[in-house]
């Protein structure tokens, strides 16, 4: 650096990126055979930008083929591994960032989240994640872009092992940059600390769609009585429109699957075991025209902001189960948990809160209204200081 150049926050530190994003100088497949040995010109604006603020490219995390699966595996680099059982998934689709997150391998990596793919493999690994609200961070240069019908529920967001790192990143990742025409700027409200006291928190532990086990029950309530001890006022209340909500999402998303045959077709891939999976899945989705099926969107996130007047906070699972071996994650329950809130366009947060009998970690997802996004990191940071769970690879 010249005696004029102000350092980055990120002076010098390496960091990750899921191959989903592109990178100018690394080949960037999204999981795609047909994009096997593509190397971009251009970097993703969130690869971009923290460069800029002097980060370092380290490497490129694994992700299911287009992102589009719960389990990290491909035609291309194969399967990844949970770091506290290879015989488990990371999740998906960011499993390889939070892999090599939890495994002291990279301290930052910036991963997407289309139904849960940061907060879901962050619980699996034992990481912490976070997905902005929709419309907070660019979607230029992934590969699901801000394009076609998931340009709302997609978002970048980045996982880390502490929640400060969180807050470091997403200051840099955030804010408009000419490309992606969905991006608004909104200030970090909240970020640098929240009177808990005063705080209203709703919280469930069933979303009646898919029961969680025992251990993730007391997982929840355990985060809820630190509230309790800090005279937060809390209700237990089940928002009744999500029980439906990710249903809706999979037929608006689902119905119609053109747009991945497009994006398999841009990429040069000729072939590949994911349309006919879709495909197969979407059969059994409910056919409704699609102007029918965007008024009842639209319908529940104004129902949920008008919810979410009596309440600033919700804590719930991020999902019902802990890793699950490979092969064994259930796309239609495991991910209930997380996608209405992609649906809704809310900031959500999987911070570590517990461990499993089987020594598995158990996250806990914090979730605010639309731009509440700092209010929801200053409250993970406290709820980590105060759960003091620790990762069992930290001596």
């Amino acid at each position: 650096l010249s005696q004029d150049t102000k350092p980055g926050p990120l002076l010098g530190v390496p960091f990750t990126i899921k191959d989903s994003f592109d990178t100018r100088d690394l080949i960037s497949t999204a999981g795609t055979a047909g994009r096997k040995k593509f190397i971009p010109k251009d970097d993703a604006t969130v690869v971009r930008r923290l460069r800029e603020a002097g980060g370092i490219l380290l490497a490129k995390t694994n992700t299911p083929e287009l992102t589009l699966s719960g389990e990290t595996d491909n035609l291309v680099y194969g399967r990844t591994n949970n770091p506290y059982d290879l015989n488990r998934t990371c999740g998906g689709s960011s499993g390889g960032s939070a892999a090599i997150v939890a495994a002291f391998g990279s301290p930052l990596d910036i991963g997407s989240d289309t139904g849960g793919s940061v907060r879901l493999p962050a619980h699996f690994s034992g990481v912490q994640g976070f997905k902005p609200s929709s419309g907070r961070v660019s979607r230029a240069g992934h590969i699901i872009s801000y394009l076609g019908e998931l340009q709302y529920v997609t978002t970048p967001g980045p996982l880390a092992r502490t929640v400060e790192d969180l807050i470091l990143a997403i200051r840099i990742i955030s804010g408009e940059d000419d490309i992606d025409p969905h991006l608004v700027n909104r200030p970090f409200t909240g970020i640098d600390g929240v009177d808990v006291s005063k705080l209203r928190v709703a919280y469930y532990t069933d979303n009646t769609v898919a029961t969680p086990t025992t251990e993730i029950v007391q997982t929840v309530k355990n985060a809820v009585g630190v509230f309790e001890s800090s005279n937060a006022a809390v209700t237990e209340i089940l928002p009744a429109k999500l029980t439906t909500a990710h249903q809706l999402l999979m037929e608006i998303t689902l119905s119609d699957i053109s747009w991945v045959k497009n994006i398999l077709e841009e990429s040069g891939t000729n072939d590949s075991p994911l349309p006919e999976s879709l495909t197969e899945f979407s059969t059994t989705l409910n056919a409704r025209p699609q102007a029918r099926q965007i008024e009842e969107w639209h319908n529940y996130r104004s129902w949920m902001l008008r919810f979410m007047q009596d309440f600033d906070v919700i804590i719930c699972p991020v999902a019902p189960v802990t890793a699950p071996v490979h092969g064994g994650y259930n796309f239609e329950k495991d991910f209930t948990y997380t996608s209405v809130f992609n649906f809704l366009g809310m900031p959500a947060a999987s911070i570590r809160a517990g461990i499993s009998s089987d020594n598995l970690p158990i996250n806990i997802q914090i979730v605010g209204m639309p731009w509440a996004d700092g209010m929801i990191l200053s409250v993970a940071r406290f709820l980590e200081k105060e759960l003091s769970i620790s990762s069992p690879f930290i001596s």
